[in-house]
């Protein structure tokens, strides 16, 4: 995996996201993880309300279309916590998960919170893995997932 720059390509922006946003490209953001086996996420899991859900998610855009993206929302007051994180299949191995990874951090630091939480499925060892190697460390089980966390 080749690690993304800090400074970002002339034609991709990170910006946080809207309802508004989620609305006007709901193809684009469902599409992004189409190829996924098992993937769930709907326009209503998309549009949920979370306690600063649109404070803290955000998606990598090219073009003025979106092709990343990671929810999260604050679940206690120096805690945030990843509901969701995909990447298009064809920037998928490029470094941008780690660059998502990367955000997610300084926008929570900033927020004043000082630990990351998630879910991951536990089938899904190679997702696991990539947390793992971000430093997550596994934090017990809920059902068919494994939590994770890691603090900033």
């Amino acid at each position: 995996m080749s690690p993304v720059p800090d400074m970002l390509p002339a034609d991709y922006a990170i910006r946080t996201i809207s309802p508004g946003d989620v609305r006007t490209h709901l193809d684009a953001f469902l599409a992004i993880a189409g190829d996924v086996a098992g993937e769930y996420w709907d326009e209503v899991n998309l549009l949920m309300e979370l306690p600063y859900k649109w404070r803290f998610s955000f998606a990598l855009w090219s073009n003025n279309r979106p092709v990343a993206y990671a929810v999260l929302s604050r679940k206690a007051p120096d805690l945030v916590h990843l509901h969701h994180l995909m990447v298009s299949f064809e920037l998928r191995g490029q470094g941008w998960g780690n660059r998502l990874i990367s955000e997610m951090k300084s926008r929570a630091r900033a927020a004043g919170c000082a630990r990351l939480t998630l879910k991951s499925r536990a089938a899904h060892a190679r997702a696991r893995g990539f947390y793992i190697r971000l430093g997550y460390a596994e934090a017990g089980i809920e059902g068919d997932y494994v939590l994770l966390g890691r603090d900033l």
